[in-house]
């Protein structure tokens, strides 16, 4: 079988985002069995990254995005920035044109997968005119709308803003559902997803739900944290390029961690992770850190006390919270941030969720002046975390998808829209 996985980001060893880290694990899994083939695109970012994607992935060269060349296709990408929906936004023909560097490739594969599918979903048609035997797979990361929405809403003021981001969220939901319907299947990391689109309407693919890659630490790192002294480190990862990162960062800042220093003495703050801008980098010093882009995170989950969660936006599941629980760490966190592990888990397995500041800080300041308490509450979440989630099960299902969608003949091969 032949997989061909579109990606804006390259996915390689050590990539500094969570969607990157899954794109890797998840077709270094295919690669064992499939022949898996890479379409990334030519951005700054991916430009530097070239050498170190696993040959096995069969790099193609990058895509160029070209620019839209037209009154027309320019006025539809200002109005689709202005609305704030992140999606490729160019005409049909020069999508079409963009794809013919990869157009052997695409009619020679069984599956085209579309990572950070949201933002890729404009191209369906053009895969459908270029690869038109080939199974289209979806592998959103979020549902688009609700992010969109979730982000609109922080800045939206007035009724006027509130109502005005009300008719594009909708707009943009009805839009993205059509394209979804075009596809033959939806990968998504967590339930409440498949129902929210199942909910939206999105019927004809089948939609399947895959668990995390997560780093689960040895029987050595494990032991070391239980009889290493306590400290009064908080952690909270994440690509900070990205808004719902950042910003969310910025209001625990300003909302929470003065009163945890206040009330904690010698608490220390960690931000660690990708491309954080000026304004978080400037916050730095006082007993944050900021680290910046790292190799590995494994580190700096090893060596802290508490995970924070405060995020403000976003979508989908967030791994970085299974990702402290199965290293052993307390978790504090706002609802947004454990949507679709609070659920399963239960909030006993969480110091707080809350989005209130004060809960917060109280919940973080109690961790950290209670070891024990912390130390039992990471462990209890570690074990849930360890049995919960498997990644590799979880892969082995779509390869099995992805075995029946390419087989020829009758059988369970999904009908073409």
């Amino acid at each position: 079988m032949r997989v061909v996985a579109i990606c804006p980001f390259l996915p390689f060893p050590g990539v500094g985002h969570a969607g990157g880290e899954f794109a890797y694990r998840h077709l270094e899994h295919l690669s064992r069995r499939h022949e898996v083939t890479v379409v990334g695109l030519s951005t700054p970012g991916n430009l530097g990254f070239v050498s170190r994607v696993p040959p096995g992935f069969n790099l193609r060269p990058l895509l160029g995005v070209p620019a839209p060349h037209t009154v027309l296709g320019r006025l539809r990408q200002q109005v689709l920035g202005r609305l704030r929906w992140q999606v490729l936004s160019l005409p049909p023909h020069e999508l079409g044109a963009m794809l013919a560097p990869v157009a052997g490739d695409l009619r020679a594969a069984d599956v085209i997968e579309l990572h950070w599918g949201g933002w890729l979903l404009p191209i369906v048609g053009a895969l459908r005119r270029v690869a038109p035997k080939a199974s289209i797979v979806v592998v959103p990361y979020d549902v688009p709308w609700q992010a969109y929405a979730r982000m609109a809403a922080l800045d939206a003021t007035g009724p006027l803003g509130r109502r005005a981001t009300g008719l594009s969220f909708a707009a943009f939901r009805r839009w993205q559902v059509a394209l979804f319907q075009r596809t033959d299947a939806v990968l998504v990391l967590k339930e409440d997803d498949r129902l929210l689109l199942r909910r939206a309407g999105v019927h004809r693919p089948a939609v399947l739900v895959v668990d995390p890659p997560l780093e689960v630490p040895g029987a050595e790192a494990i032991r070391a944290r239980r009889e290493r002294p306590a400290g009064r480190t908080v952690l909270f990862t994440g690509a900070f390029d990205r808004p719902e990162n950042h910003r969310s960062a910025l209001w625990f800042l300003d909302s929470v961690w003065p009163m945890v220093k206040a009330r904690g003495a010698g608490a220390r703050l960690v931000l660690a992770g990708a491309e954080p801008p000026a304004a978080l980098r400037a916050r730095a010093g006082d007993g944050v850190t900021v680290t910046g882009y790292v190799e590995s995170l494994t580190p700096w989950y090893e060596e802290a006390d508490v995970f924070v969660a405060p995020l403000i936006a976003g979508a989908g599941l967030k791994f970085k919270v299974p990702q402290a629980m199965v290293h052993g760490l307390a978790v504090v966190a706002t609802p947004l941030a454990v949507e679709g592990v609070v659920d399963e888990a239960g909030v006993e397995m969480f110091g707080a969720v809350t989005d209130d500041p004060i809960e917060m800080a109280a919940a973080l300041v109690e961790l950290l002046a209670r070891p024990g308490h912390q130390r039992e509450l990471g462990e209890r979440g570690r074990r849930w975390a360890t049995a919960r989630y498997d990644f590799e099960a979880s892969t082995s299902r779509v390869v099995e998808l992805y075995e029946s969608l390419s087989r020829p003949g009758p059988g369970p091969r999904l009908a073409r829209p």
